[in-house]
């Protein structure tokens, strides 16, 4: 999501000159670390629609290391104040039009349909065997409109609950039920955006968290 940040930026007069060597600073430093700290062959940047290169890898991997850093200095170097409490409001403002304006892209090309076609041609006579897990997956998918008119219909419905302070817990749970299914149907059908749709998932996660002791009792 970093690396998306400096497309704001590319709008200016010649804003694209220096987001151009901002982002390839930041990926040599990712090939850099993935290489020589992870120990991967290959971290070359590879834009084939795969959201699991070792590059990404790599990627979320220094990402994270870098926010356990920066955590441990700010919580050494700052006391409890009201603007933390600030910056934490901020934080799941972020989260929450962030994490909705994605699932309201999800559902769209769901229900549209566009990311899941109906199976045709040569696609229908292939054996069963010969398909990828991925391709079972698409053509189960692109059987049957109606159902992706009703997961992406969930999709959307919850990204817009998360823009609203009355319904975005709703739409949190929703998001979360929703992202449980995605993940789950990504690790075991091979679909690389494992870390994207994983990172949806714990953005749901994390706003839901404040909330965790009654909602259980709610269930309880």
């Amino acid at each position: 999501m970093v690396l998306q940040i400096p497309l704001l930026v590319s709008i200016l007069p010649y804003g694209s000159h220096v987001t151009d060597r901002f982002i390839r600073l930041v990926e040599g430093a990712v090939i850099r670390f993935g290489e020589s700290a992870i120990g991967f062959d290959d971290v070359a940047v590879r834009h084939s629609g795969s959201g699991d290169t070792a590059f990404h890898w790599s990627w979320l991997v220094l990402s994270l290391l870098i926010a356990v850093a920066a955590t441990i200095v700010w919580s050494i170097a700052s006391r409890p104040s009201v603007h933390e409490q600030g910056v934490l409001a901020w934080l799941y403002v972020t989260l929450r039009f962030g994490l909705g304006l994605t699932l309201i892209s999800y559902g769209l090309v769901k229900v549209l349909p566009t990311q899941f076609p109906e199976p045709q041609g040569d696609l229908l006579l292939m054996p069963l065997g010969d398909a990828s897990p991925m391709g079972i997956l698409w053509r189960y998918m692109g059987f049957s409109h109606a159902f992706n008119v009703i997961t992406g219909a969930v999709e959307i419905v919850a990204g817009l609950l998360l823009f609203f302070r009355r319904t975005w817990l709703v739409g949190a749970l929703m998001s979360c039920v929703a992202m449980t299914q995605v993940v789950a149907v990504n690790f075991t059908f091979d679909v690389p955006v494992k870390i994207f749709s994983s990172q949806l998932l714990l953005a749901s996660v994390v706003l839901l968290a404040p909330f965790a002791s009654r909602l259980i009792g709610a269930l309880c």
